[in-house]
């Protein structure tokens, strides 16, 4: 698997109120966790939806950078040539900017995926026993997702059930990140990622 530099780009406008609320309606749906406070270790990389890193940078001034660790590379849905490439993250390598005494410093605008931390769906159950009442399944899960992605791109199925709804919902998520990358081939005496 061969890595090139990227470097994250604006949306070239701001989010429109529909869009933002839009955002918040799939951020309040997931149910809370009762959370203890334990669990900033976790807080790296936090991989993010466009919409999501195009908030953060509007609202929050946000530093969206590429990961650099496995879990936050996605492989291309249909590509089928095994390419890979880097979801916008908060803090590639280190802990999240809005980490502040090992606190979010952004409860309110976090991300999808802090919000799902501590849900008994995939990787993401809490180590340190924190619970949510009414968990997420893992179809409800996918259904909140393509939510998000159908913001910036309203062609995605509202309401997905098939594989081939998911697929198309992350092939246009896809689409989406190549929108905001700018991709160059890796230079040997450039070691850091650049933000346009």
């Amino acid at each position: 698997m061969s890595f090139r530099r990227v470097w994250v780009q604006g949306l070239g406008r701001l989010l429109s109120r529909h869009e933002l609320r839009q955002l918040r309606s799939v951020w309040d749906a997931v149910p809370h966790v009762r959370c203890k406070g334990l669990c900033a270790a976790a807080c790296k990389q936090v991989p993010l939806f466009p919409v999501e890193a195009f908030f953060l940078i509007e609202k929050r001034g946000a530093e969206i950078e590429p990961g650099t660790h496995p879990a936050t590379l996605s492989k291309r849905g249909n590509a089928g040539n095994g390419e890979y490439f880097m979801a916008p993250t908060l803090g590639a390598g280190k802990p999240c900017q809005f980490l502040k005494e090992d606190r979010c410093s952004i409860y309110e605008d976090r991300p999808l995926i802090c919000r799902l931390y501590g849900h008994p769906v995939g990787t993401l159950p809490c180590k340190y026993g924190c619970i949510v009442k009414n968990p997420l399944d893992p179809l409800r899960l996918g259904e909140l997702m393509m939510r998000v992605v159908r913001i910036l791109n309203p062609a995605v199925s509202k309401e997905p059930k098939t594989q081939d709804d998911f697929r198309l919902g992350f092939d246009a998520l896809y689409r989406q990140w190549d929108d905001m990358t700018i991709l160059a081939e890796e230079d040997e005496e450039a070691t850091d990622h650049g933000i346009c």
